[in-house]
C-alpha cells in the first residue's frame, strides 16, 4: 500500500476499523452475503471504495488481501 496510508474497512456499509500496511483485520460475520469494502486514506487519487461481495458459511474462515494492480486497489 505504501507508507502513511490506511485502509478503512467497511462491511455492509458500516465502518468496522482501519488497517495500515502489514496489519491484519479480523471480524466475525454472520452467515450470509456481505459486501466488504476498503477505502484508501488519505485518498489523494480520489478513488472509489474497492468492494467485494462474499458469502459467509458458518464455521468457515475467509481471508481477503488488498493489493495494488497498477493504479487499481483490488481485494482478492
Amino acid at each position: 500500500m505504501g507508507s502513511n496510508l490506511v485502509l478503512d474497512v467497511s462491511v455492509d456499509g458500516a465502518l468496522m476499523g482501519s488497517v495500515s500496511e502489514g496489519q491484519t483485520f479480523q471480524r466475525s460475520l454472520a452467515p450470509g452475503t456481505h459486501v466488504v469494502s476498503v477505502l484508501l486514506r488519505p485518498n489523494g487519487l480520489n478513488l472509489q471504495p474497492t468492494k467485494k461481495t462474499i458469502t459467509i458459511v458458518k464455521g468457515q474462515t475467509y481471508a481477503l488481501n488488498a493489493e495494488w494492480r497498477g493504479e487499481t486497489l483490488v481485494l482478492r
